[in-house]
């Protein structure tokens, strides 16, 4: 997994980009050639507020010294974390982390620049085709737990399609909502297997009613 050593000029940037691809819970998303490289802004929220110096170099001592009170190196396991997808089926989704004074700060992705939302795809194509791409996303997501990292998150956002080669992409791996276990973890708690086909069984339920589908269940 590549580790990128952010500068100071390079960090801010990403920070502060007033014009960024787009601006989640968790991250802030920049466009770079065929990347995008999600900020995790909350860390550096004063700075994000602020945008001055002496904000961003008191962050950066309150966070490096909770790494050493705790005894911690958020960057090392998020590298070897990350690094356990290039053994799925999701190898192509985390190119690499960022980091910033030796802080965690990010993650640079494939971007996947011809690719629509689940939720988007389902208002253009059939009940049966929609059906074939969540299928193939629940298949993506068994990949992941038979690796032991459990993605919770399944939902019409976090499935990508490209409606022109029927491939699906699972995102969002890099949340909070996304797991990852060690040997036997899957084993060990199967309910998460009955959460992901929970989560993917009100998936389709939503889907279902934005098209006026009626589920027998509720007569």
């Amino acid at each position: 997994m590549k580790k990128i050593e952010l500068t100071k000029e390079q960090f801010l940037y990403l920070l502060l980009n007033p014009n960024p691809f787009d601006q989640g819970v968790y991250g802030k998303l920049t466009i770079i050639g065929d990347y995008l490289f999600k900020l995790y802004y909350k860390d550096f929220i004063g700075t994000y507020i602020n945008g001055d110096d002496e904000t961003l170099a008191n962050e950066v001592d309150t966070l490096q010294t909770v790494e050493k009170q705790l005894d911690r190196n958020t960057l090392e396991r998020k590298e070897e974390e990350y690094s356990r997808l290039l053994n799925t089926k999701s190898n192509k989704l985390i190119e690499g982390i960022l980091s910033y004074q030796g802080l965690f700060v990010g993650v640079v992705m494939h971007y996947y620049k011809d690719y629509i939302s689940l939720s988007e795809a389902a208002d253009k194509i059939s009940v049966e085709e929609r059906d074939k791409y969540i299928n193939m996303g629940y298949e993506l997501a068994k990949d992941l737990l038979d690796h032991n990292i459990v993605p919770k998150d399944i939902s019409e956002t976090n499935i990508l399609v490209n409606l022109e080669t029927g491939d699906v992409v699972l995102i969002d791996l890099d949340d909070p909502e996304t797991t990852y276990g060690p040997d036997g973890y899957v084993n060990k708690f199967p309910h998460h297997r009955r959460t992901i086909d929970e989560n993917v069984k009100d998936m389709i339920r939503r889907l279902d009613q934005r098209r006026g589908i009626i589920d027998p269940r509720e007569i």
